[in-house]
């Protein structure tokens, strides 16, 4: 089976997406460069509330989720703990961390964050 797969802007997701319509689609990636990009505490959680009801709505829809986009090693922590997020996009980041302490560092520290308990 080809997987496909549509990027997600969290805030059009209720637009985008009906229970009738998936577009032939069985994954999407949530965008999470806005919610990166957040500076203030209430703006974190309101983008991460976003992120949590494109995942809730996605899942319903019997969709794979996944997530990405500016994630690093601050932030990613509290994505992680969305269940219904089953694959976290984090290339970028683990790269350049890598530059400084090399990749199996890097990897290694990037999964030790993102297991869940």
């Amino acid at each position: 089976m080809i997987s496909t797969c549509n990027y997600i802007w969290n805030n059009i997701f209720y637009d985008y997406y009906s229970p009738t319509s998936t577009y032939g689609q069985n994954a999407i990636e949530i965008n999470t460069n806005k919610y990166s990009l957040c500076k203030k505490q209430s703006e974190i959680e309101a983008e991460l509330q976003k992120i949590k009801d494109c995942a809730i709505m996605g899942k319903k829809l019997g969709m794979r989720i996944l997530a990405g986009h500016a994630l690093n090693y601050t932030n990613v922590k509290l994505i992680k703990d969305i269940m219904e997020i089953e694959e976290l996009n984090i290339g970028h980041s683990i790269i350049a961390r890598a530059a400084l302490v090399g990749l199996e560092r890097a990897v290694r520290e990037m999964k030790d964050l993102i297991k869940r308990k």
